[in-house]
């Protein structure tokens, strides 16, 4: 297990949630005896633009976005000289006995299976009115998946948020392979920044809907579409990901 680093004092770490090559995520409880979530990122000196990457997302982040219940919340940034941590709301427990299991989209679809249209509603509307608000602060998020997609206290919430960044700044390839426009990788069109969000928030709509893994898309089940909220939804996420971006929902009003 990864120890929690001594220098960072005022927080008792109760589980380690998750660990990389850059750093690690623990729930941790605050002097104030509230739990959250602390992630420390190392500075490797072989990799600095990673590390500088994500904590300039997170500076623009805290400085740009205002407070929206679908949005993670950053309480907290501070630079050390061999690493950098923050802290941010803490995922809701999946598992209400045992090991924490942190309450994420991907985890519910691991232990439930496909999510149903009505289930998949709810959530949509939320993480539809957290991407408004984030583009309206002309940031785009980069890295919609069902990993970072959390629920505190039930809510919904954009999680995740290393790779955020101002529209004008994302052209370079960046987040999850199956979650990233085709053209955009190959760099043969140029897509609209926001674009990038709608197509990924498609792809993990199509996860939580077929219960399958994003590069099996547009595979559904055929039971899946005989509820006609279900047909909704399948329309939907071919629209979002349509292999010609010419065809794709341009807006967040298209949405619903």
């Amino acid at each position: 297990m990864t120890d929690f680093p001594t220098a960072i004092t005022g927080y008792i770490p109760k589980n380690l949630c998750g660990q990389g090559g850059y750093g690690a995520v623990w729930r941790v409880c605050d002097g104030n005896s509230s739990i959250c979530a602390l992630k420390v990122v190392f500075k490797n000196p072989g990799s600095p633009a990673v590390w500088q990457r994500e904590f300039s997302s997170l500076q623009t982040y805290q400085k740009t976005v205002p407070a929206h219940p679908n949005l993670l919340r950053i309480f907290h940034l501070e630079d050390r000289e061999e690493f950098f941590y923050y802290t941010m709301e803490c995922a809701d427990p999946l598992n209400k006995n045992g090991d924490y299991l942190s309450d994420t989209l991907e985890n519910r679809i691991r232990k439930q299976g496909p999510l149903t249209g009505a289930q998949l509603e709810k959530i949509l509307r939320g993480l539809i009115d957290g991407l408004n608000c984030l583009h309206q602060a002309d940031l785009i998020h980069r890295d919609i998946k069902p990993e970072n997609i959390l629920f505190v206290d039930g809510i919904p919430k954009l999680g995740d948020v290393g790779l955020v960044c101002s529209q004008k700044q994302a052209m370079e390839p960046t987040g999850t392979r199956w979650f990233v426009p085709p053209e955009f990788l190959s760099g043969e069109t140029a897509t609209p920044p926001s674009e990038l969000d709608f197509y990924a928030l498609g792809k993990t709509l199509y996860c939580a809907f077929s219960g399958r893994e994003p590069d099996q898309f547009p595979l559904i089940s055929a039971s899946l579409l005989r509820d006609p909220l279900n047909r909704k939804f399948n329309r939907l996420i071919k629209q979002l990901c349509h292999p010609n971006p010419r065809f794709r929902l341009k807006s967040v009003q298209n949405f619903m």
